[in-house]
């Protein structure tokens, strides 16, 4: 695919659409590329902009944020240095992929591959995707957000230059500005005598009209600043300096990719953001000590909790989990001098050190519970109670000796 532009004779080489599906003949849609001050390709209903792309950084449109992920360098602009000017595109991912673009008859350029698996041609990319894509959706110092509901809304310092028109949907008219530049008035009473600032939006496809400028990073603000009729600039490091005159059109807000822009503003409108900075920064900063109070709060509750001292009664068998004939709720206290061993169930308890050295006696899967035979008679029983359960109070200690639990 080759598109050009000829300078000396004005002759542009154009991808026109049919005038409808059934008919092959020249439609009324058109793309070309516009070769001045940076390269960019419009589509264009008739003699007006349909769609733009952005200025060209060398390997993409930066108006087109796709391109940054799916495009590398397919597409080249060709500068013969003597006003010949021509695109060309070669899908070199993969030459063995048929790949071709096409504008139908209602404006939409398709980008479109052959599919082995279907043997038919599928849609792979398309624009206008949205109504941002339409070329000045929202009219001179309006910016376009297709996640936003409306879509369209006046840059800080601006407001409907037809306010009913606006509510009813109808973008077209634009914005005015709600003061005057301080560098366009001739007294500056009212502001103090404080100079025009620029407001940073991010994220943004760039206006219309745009000039480059050979001014280097540090120096195309100031450059802007000292000039009453630079409304705006941009700096792209593929692309450099980028200057705006007379009204901005055609602004859209990315989510991704796109530029940083920066608006003329009077003083005041920088005001507002740097109270709006303020007010967020406080917002963080007090909700940072909040959530540091409490975790501290937190912490020692936890502390004091873990640092005190266990209640002294201990569930040694649940009913239910033990013997259902010979199981009852059997608490150990601290005054365990009192307790009568031969009155308590006889139980063996074995395995008590089989996972650590030093086992807390209240952790039930670390010992093994089973009935005690008595062949012998109850006497035995009683010794072996008795021997068992002293052998549970030497690993109490434990516990009192801080072992984590």
């Amino acid at each position: 695919m080759r598109i050009g532009y000829d300078a000396k004779t004005r002759e542009r080489n154009l991808l026109t659409s049919w005038k409808c599906p059934s008919n092959p003949s020249i439609g009324h849609f058109s793309l070309g590329l516009d070769p001045l001050n940076i390269p960019q390709i419009y589509v264009w209903n008739g003699s007006h902009p349909y769609m733009r792309s952005g200025p060209w950084d060398g390997q993409i449109f930066i108006g087109i944020p796709e391109m940054a992920s799916v495009y590398l360098d397919g597409f080249n602009i060709v500068d013969d240095k003597e006003g010949t000017f021509y695109l060309t595109f070669t899908y070199v991912y993969n030459q063995s992929i048929g790949t071709y673009y096409m504008l139908d008859s209602d404006g939409t350029l398709l980008e479109k591959y052959w599919s082995d698996e279907k043997e038919d041609w599928e849609v792979t990319w398309l624009a206008p995707g949205n109504d941002c894509n339409v070329y000045g959706k929202c009219g001179a110092f309006g910016s376009c957000n297709s996640l936003d509901s409306p879509i369209c809304t006046c840059l800080r310092g601006f407001k409907p230059k037809y306010k009913e028109e606006w509510s009813r949907g109808n973008w077209t008219s634009g914005c005015i500005r709600k003061t005057l530049l301080q560098c366009e008035r001739n007294n500056t009473l009212n502001e103090g005598g404080k100079k025009d600032g620029f407001l940073r939006l991010k994220m943004m496809k760039v206006p219309d009209f745009v000039e480059w400028s050979p001014a280097l990073e540090d120096n195309c603000g100031s450059l802007c600043l000292n000039n009453c009729s630079c409304i705006a600039y941009s700096y792209y490091p593929s692309i450099g300096c980028m200057h705006w005159g007379g009204s901005l059109i055609d602004i859209q807000k990315f989510p991704q990719g796109g530029a940083d822009l920066f608006i003329r503003v009077v003083y005041s409108e920088l005001d507002g953001e740097k109270n709006m900075k303020v007010v967020l920064a406080i917002t963080t900063i007090t909700g940072s000590v909040t959530i540091a109070i409490c975790a501290s709060l937190s912490w020692r509750w936890i502390s004091k909790r873990g640092g005190r001292k266990q209640n002294p009664e201990q569930v040694l068998f649940e009913r239910e989990k033990a013997d259902p004939v010979y199981s009852t709720e059997t608490l150990l206290r601290e005054n365990n001098d009192q307790i009568k061993v031969e009155e308590l169930p006889l139980y063996c308890f074995q395995n008590v050190l089989k996972k650590r050295p030093l086992v807390h006696w209240w952790r039930r899967e670390d010992f093994e519970v089973s009935e005690c035979s008595s062949p012998k008679g109850e006497k035995m029983a009683e010794e072996q109670g008795k021997g068992q359960f002293k052998e549970l109070m030497v690993i109490m200690p434990a516990e009192e000796e801080g072992f984590p639990i």
